[in-house]
């Protein structure tokens, strides 16, 4: 089951919701993580799957936020998926303040406003 976030910053600029992860049907080929776009001043949904991070709109290369992990972080988690079981690699979006790509200050967060599968 996926996550639906609103990306929050104090600059109050509106960002879409996003959808996180993936749903009964794609969730083995795809982990929609979120990427800022610094050019564009947004926030896009991304599939970490893919190794090329590329901003969907300009094409400029960006680094999605949260990381893969093979080891759990011990700080609260807005979302969390599995990449791979073998390897026990997890996407992790911590729940702590990311730059905004709006007014570039450490002040953007995610809320989980819902599900959907």
């Amino acid at each position: 089951m996926g996550t639906m976030v609103q990306p929050k910053c104090k600059c109050k600029h509106k960002f879409k919701n996003l959808n996180l992860g993936g749903g009964f049907s794609d969730f083995k080929k795809s982990c929609i993580v979120p990427l800022p776009c610094f050019n564009c001043k947004d926030v896009f949904g991304l599939n970490i799957l893919n190794k090329k991070h590329l901003c969907p709109k300009c094409r400029t290369r960006s680094t999605p936020y949260g990381e893969i992990s093979t080891n759990p972080s011990s700080n609260p988690l807005v979302f969390d998926w599995g990449i791979d079981f073998e390897t026990s690699s997890t996407y992790e979006l911590e729940d702590k303040m990311y730059t905004c790509p709006v007014c570039k200050q450490e002040e953007l967060s995610f809320e989980v406003i819902g599900f959907f599968d």
